[in-house]
């Protein structure tokens, strides 16, 4: 009995050790290592630029390697303001809607909007106006986010979604913002918005308002700025495919992977572009080769960004479970790796951002 526990333990140590030596061929390894970030390796879902952009930045190199920008764009085309003009915008009875230069939230242009003394006051943006938007699907989802300043308010603001302009037209969401007065705040963060807006084409036309209260009241002042709408059913991803051997020094196998990159905040400063607040990952492995695609199976995986961005280089990383299927194809991909500017996983999390990358790495961890 005593030598069978002795075969057993040693049976066990010697599995152990072949395992080890196992993962030993991959420790350390980049295994795409000759797939740096370029507009060859590297597909962008959408090469117009309408929802994202994908480009060389000759201007910033890590490692004496050129940059790569990766932007999800803001559907409104002025949202910042900073072209001075607030096409798009508009108001109805005595609403005033002018550009703020004296104390503008961000930048050096806000659009100041005055509801008051009248109940009926309306400001709104007319939805038709963003950036492809004869092309969205039925019921895409929309991310708004800005930042907002009341300057002389004497009641919560409204903020509606509407189908027309009347109170009895469809509404498809609704809050009241805050009128603390003279303090910036950013919507959603800064409110009990859990969750953004729904397009639906079934409106025969959609506005972003913002309502005086039924009851006029004397004050209604206060500036918005940065506004971002994005969808989080965009094409805003870059992806990498790899097949199973031949593309990596080793073969892709069943296991977690740890993918990392650096990123710093974009340093080009243009209008309308902003900071990354949060970035996002997936891994897919279901390919269909009927279609030549993946399926977007793998989870996504957020990162918030850092203040450190903005000074330089850091690096991001996440580990990610992946399951290799033993049936595919030799020529055929079995993974395919995705980045993007943004998070798409929430109307929450969604927003238009620009951030630089350099430097992918994918190791087998375990």
């Amino acid at each position: 009995m005593k030598n069978f526990f002795l075969v057993f333990i040693l049976s066990g140590i010697f599995l152990s050790c072949q395992i080890q030596d196992f993962l030993s061929e991959y420790r350390g390894v980049n295994l795409i290592e000759n797939f740096p970030f370029s507009s060859a390796n590297w597909q962008a879902d959408d090469s117009t630029a309408t929802y994202m952009l994908w480009e060389e930045e000759s201007s910033v190199q890590y490692n004496g390697v050129n940059a790569y920008r990766l932007r999800t764009v803001n559907l409104m085309s002025n949202g910042d303001f900073e072209t001075g003009a607030i096409t798009g915008w508009a108001g109805t009875g005595t609403a005033a809607l002018t550009d703020e230069t004296g104390s503008p939230l961000r930048g050096t242009h806000s659009l100041k909007i005055d509801l008051s003394d009248n109940g009926s006051n309306l400001a709104y943006f007319d939805m038709s106006n963003l950036t492809d938007a004869a092309n969205y699907p039925d019921s895409a989802s929309m991310s708004v986010r800005f930042v907002y300043k009341p300057e002389t308010v004497s009641a919560t603001i409204p903020m509606e979604y509407r189908a027309g302009l009347t109170n009895t037209d469809e509404k498809a969401y609704g809050i009241s913002l805050s009128a603390d007065s003279n303090i910036t705040l950013v919507f959603p963060s800064d409110s009990s918005a859990s969750n953004g807006f729904l397009w639906n084409l079934g409106f025969a036309s959609q506005y972003l308002i913002f309502n005086s209260p039924a009851s006029p009241v004397t004050n209604m002042v206060f500036l918005i700025d940065d506004v971002r709408i994005t969808r989080t059913d965009a094409p805003i991803w870059v992806r990498l495919r790899l097949r199973k051997e031949g593309d990596t020094p080793q073969p892709l196998l069943t296991g977690t992977y740890r993918l990392s990159f650096m990123v710093r905040q974009d340093t080009v400063s243009a209008n309308n572009v902003f900071d990354a607040s949060r970035i996002s990952v997936r891994i897919n492995t279901y390919y269909d080769s009927a279609v030549d695609s993946f399926i977007d199976n793998g989870g996504i995986y957020g990162i918030n960004a850092e203040s450190s961005w903005s000074s330089g280089w850091q690096s991001v990383s996440t580990d990610i479970p992946v399951v290799i299927s033993a049936e595919s194809s030799a020529s055929d991909p079995v993974m395919e790796i995705c980045i993007s500017a943004s998070d798409p996983s929430s109307v929450f999390y969604m927003d238009a951002g620009s951030i630089l990358v350099a430097s992918p790495s994918l190791e087998l961890i375990e």
